[in-house]
């Protein structure tokens, strides 16, 4: 039982410190459309227009395999 219990914490710290850093690099809103999009496997590049800038954000397929091997810190620092 004191496995499973472990297993369990693990996970919701991984997923916490996942959280933190999506944070780090996009607006909340884009994270929400994000796992939508992931959940119902719909890719597609996000654009949103301002009067002097736009800002993109995309997807890079494949990239998360590469993510996956590194750690937080060295993801957001590949990220930035």
């Amino acid at each position: 039982m004191a496995s499973l219990w472990n297993k369990k914490e693990s996970g919701n710290w991984e997923r916490a410190a996942r959280n933190r850093l999506l944070a780090a690099f996009l607006p909340q809103h884009l994270i929400t459309a994000a796992r939508l999009q992931i959940a119902t496997n719909n890719p597609h590049i996000y654009t949103e227009h301002y009067p002097q800038v736009t800002v993109a954000y995309g997807r890079l397929i494949g990239f998360e395999a590469v993510l996956s091997q590194c750690s937080s810190l060295d993801a957001a620092r590949v990220l930035k």
